[in-house]
């Protein structure tokens, strides 16, 4: 299990977590196993904006103020393709998480 760094009574001790561990999460409660998928997806550069449907990208644009207004002209493949272009261009995925080019 995981070993958490608890306060209990004005003083921290080691302790092991002790949430319930779900089966398939490599022996770790829900929370840790998380924390243990986002250090794998950090490590490993990945990242997520690909994978994101059409009202996510948008979403994300907005969210990190990358331009999304869409020309008259175009359709929708080209509109979410540049804006996942831009989206992966012009935002960071981390400050210690570099992007693979």
């Amino acid at each position: 299990g995981v070993i958490e760094q608890k306060d209990e009574a004005l003083q921290q001790s080691d302790a092991a977590c002790g949430a319930q561990t779900q089966p398939g999460h490599a022996g770790l409660c829900e929370k840790h196993y998380r924390e243990y998928l986002v250090s794998l997806i950090n490590g490993s550069s990945i990242d997520p904006a690909p994978l994101f449907n059409a009202n996510e990208l948008v979403l994300a644009c907005r969210r990190y103020q990358v331009e999304d207004t869409r020309s008259e002209a175009e359709d929708d493949f080209g509109y979410y393709n540049r804006l996942l272009e831009k989206l992966m261009h012009e935002v960071p995925l981390g400050d210690k998480v570099p992007r693979k080019k």
